[in-house]
């Protein structure tokens, strides 16, 4: 039985249904019922909130695998405690339950460790079960193409690609469903075993080529306009975002604006196929 965690998200709800399309069991872990509607009668659905210790080590009973996501809550007052929080649930909920492997979803990047912002989160979880007899494989992601989706109607009414990257960069990018794919692939075979996997798409985009994609599917000019680096907080928080989820956001924005590609695993990178174009074709327009 694989157990995944973060099953409403773009990751894990694609990771669900691609196990599930491969015909292996799975229990798809959602924190209310709510979440559990978007699944249907032949999947498997835990409810557990993983700030809840005891839910989740009985949502993990009867697992062999365990994929694993340390979700972002940009309403937060704490982002690296919670997430601190959370992987010793994991960490509890594994030792109770007899899961022998663990599929955890990380971030290029993470190998950088503190002052990294969110990427932080990622160095924590990939150390967090060394000392445990279990089997680890963390898949390190690009950028992911759905963090443009937001501005496309910004762009669409306005002509303009907000960006906190200097718009010439280029960096590597990723759909999340083929993140998805990937990580049901290593689930299945015990031979793609390596410590960690960077997967990233068919090329690098800078901020003006995701203004220009836009611009052919919107059938407009789109110009991508720099957020200057002293309003990237206020920007966040003009958002929504709690003001220690804006410094971690605001932290790991830096680190990539300043390393530019940061994978650190060349020998075991994974180049999936699909492209930022056909990606917002396919889920926006």
């Amino acid at each position: 039985m694989n157990i995944v965690t973060g099953a409403s998200g773009r990751v894990g709800s694609a990771l669900v249904r691609e196990l599930n399309r491969r015909g292996m069991p799975t229990t798809a872990i959602v924190r209310n019922k709510n979440n559990a509607e978007m699944f249907g009668d032949n999947i498997h659905v835990g409810i557990a909130d993983i700030f809840d210790r005891d839910a989740l080590a009985n949502a993990f009973k009867g697992g062999d695998t365990a994929f694993l996501i340390t979700p972002e809550n940009i309403h937060s007052e704490d982002v690296i405690g919670d997430a601190e929080n959370v992987i010793k649930n994991y960490r509890a909920a594994v030792e109770v339950s007899g899961i022998k492997r663990i599929v955890g979803l990380s971030s290029m990047g993470a190998h950088i460790g503190e002052g990294s912002g969110n990427l932080y989160i990622s160095y924590l979880l990939e150390r967090a079960f060394a000392d445990l007899p279990v089997q680890t494989t963390f898949i390190r992601p690009a950028y992911y193409y759905s963090n443009w989706l937001g501005y496309l109607e910004i762009a669409r009414e306005h002509g303009i690609l907000p960006t906190f990257f200097k718009p010439e960069q280029k960096i590597a990018m990723v759909a999340p469903e083929d993140v998805a794919q990937f990580a049901a692939i290593v689930i299945r075979s015990q031979a793609l075993s390596a410590p960690v996997y960077e997967i990233e798409g068919p090329k690098a985009y800078s901020s003006n080529d995701i203004a220009k994609i836009f611009g052919e599917c919107l059938n407009r000019e789109v110009i991508a306009q720099q957020i200057p680096e002293d309003q990237w907080i206020p920007t966040l928080t003009g958002v929504g975002f709690s003001e220690d989820a804006a410094r971690n956001m605001a932290l790991m924005t830096g680190t990539v604006v300043n390393n530019g590609i940061f994978g650190e695993k060349l020998e075991d990178l994974i180049v999936w196929n699909t492209d930022m174009k056909e990606y917002l074709l396919h889920n926006t327009l």
